[in-house]
């Protein structure tokens, strides 16, 4: 039987390498936008055209990328309540795994890893708990990493649609076509400095809602299973409403996450 973490894992690595090709698709407009300013035509034109599919391109892996990262969230919440509970739920389970493509299932085994949660207690409430608050704790510092990071990208659109703006009003010698196709071209990266914000704020939302859900698993209310399911259903929510994290800010936290967490826990060295 598949293992479905490793599917999850999979899943979201192939999410997040649609949304660095949308970062691409970005950056193709932003080198067209630039371009516009400066070419004689019919260049300001053929730019004008070229935002338009980078753009749309943009979009179109955003929606991929979204979709991928649904279902590897939807697959984690699954193993995880499967390996905190001790649940199999073979007919859910089964539905689920005919979701995952091919790419997740040619590189599930690169993600497999039968240590990836700590916790050494018993299936039960105590279990469900450790994972929960073990994936809250990483998530809340990297949502936060990944926000304050998209806020500091967020400058280099806005600051460049304003600067290009001047410079093609300052270039203007009265073909207004060649000059509101220069502009279009340029606002377009507003489009971008939009869409950063968005996840940013999307980022920053949700690590205060998954910092809550590690608060909350400290108060003695959730050793009970259903207390438990309760805050887990928070963090879920969080998760899957935020985008995936890159893969840059979870290689440069993973070691001081590591070690915040095992100290945090008591847990010793392995």
């Amino acid at each position: 039987m598949a293992d479905l973490l490793a599917l999850s894992r999979a899943e979201q690595h192939r999410a997040k390498r649609l949304y660095i090709l949308r970062a691409l698709a970005h950056f193709a407009t932003f080198a067209a936008s630039l371009a516009a300013v400066f070419v004689p035509e019919p260049g300001p034109y053929l730019a004008a055209v070229a935002v338009v599919v980078t753009e749309g391109v943009a979009l179109t892996l955003r929606m991929r990328g979204d979709a991928a990262h649904q279902l590897a969230e939807r697959g984690r919440r699954h193993a995880l309540i499967a390996d905190a509970l001790a649940r199999s739920d073979a007919p859910d389970r089964a539905s689920l795994l005919l979701c995952f493509g091919s790419y997740a299932k040619q590189h599930a085994g690169e993600y497999s890893d039968s240590a990836y949660w700590h916790s050494d207690e018993s299936p039960g409430p105590q279990r469900l708990r450790d994972h929960v608050q073990e994936s809250a704790f990483w998530s809340a510092d990297l949502y936060w990493r990944a926000g304050l990071a998209a806020l500091g990208f967020l400058l280099v659109p806005i600051v460049a649609a304003t600067v290009g703006v001047f410079v093609i009003l300052g270039l203007d010698e009265g073909q207004v076509a060649v000059t509101a196709a220069r502009i279009f071209t340029v606002l377009a990266l507003l489009l971008i400095g939009l869409d950063l914000l968005t996840r940013a704020l999307a980022w920053l939302s949700a690590a205060r809602a998954t910092k809550e859900v590690v608060s909350a698993f400290d108060r003695p209310t959730t050793d009970q299973l259903t207390g438990a399911l309760s805050v887990y259903a928070d963090y879920s929510v969080a998760t899957a409403t935020a985008p995936p994290i890159p893969e840059w800010v979870y290689k440069s936290r993973k070691d001081s996450l590591e070690t915040a967490w095992r100290s945090r826990r008591g847990l010793a060295d392995r």
